[in-house]
């Protein structure tokens, strides 16, 4: 079908509107995992022992696993973060974190020891933060669909020409051994 695109004129504002109730809804839901990594930290303060928390409460499989353990990073790995590189160069083995950003996430992280050429062994407890929705303009989510809907236009075209598409082989052979993907 070659039908254009027809949008409800409210359509824009209700889709901006959706973006800004989802950003509402990760605000509070970034406060409750500040509260869990606060109490993690504060059992950590009272003697907790950092692996079995970290494999009781860490977010990441591998590392939840590995009782917390994140690996051998360097400052380059971890200029991005500044506020957690700044709090890691702080530590002295065995020492943690307060809860901090980095890594899209949130954590604690521990300073295990040194590699011999100054890596940072470090372990952490990693709670996953969501992401906010950045929010376009209207002209740009309006541009958005116009394009989404051309490209799904085109897909169904191309769908509907491999379906109805006759090949004949010359002299009844196959010209090509291997199948297109």
């Amino acid at each position: 079908e070659n039908k254009p695109l027809i949008l409800d004129p409210g359509w824009a504002d209700k889709k901006i509107k959706s973006f800004h109730d989802y950003n509402a809804k990760v605000t509070l839901t970034n406060e409750l995992i500040f509260a869990r990594a606060t109490n993690v930290w504060n059992q950590l303060k009272q003697g907790g022992e950092f692996k079995s928390l970290a494999a009781k409460y860490t977010e990441i499989p591998a590392e939840r696993k590995d009782n917390g353990m994140w690996g051998e990073l360097d400052n380059d790995f971890l200029k991005g973060d500044h506020a957690l590189l700044a709090e890691i160069k702080k530590l002295k083995p065995g020492q943690f974190t307060l809860p901090v950003e980095g890594d899209n996430g949130l954590m604690i992280a521990r300073l295990d020891g040194f590699t011999d050429d100054g890596l940072y062994i470090l372990s952490r407890i990693f709670f996953q933060l969501p992401m906010f929705i950045e929010i376009p303009t209207k002209e740009e989510l309006i541009e958005s669909a116009h394009i989404e809907h051309g490209e799904k236009k085109y897909k169904d075209l191309l769908k509907i020409l491999k379906e109805n598409a006759i090949i004949e082989f010359p002299f009844g052979q196959k010209l090509f051994t291997k199948e297109a993907k």
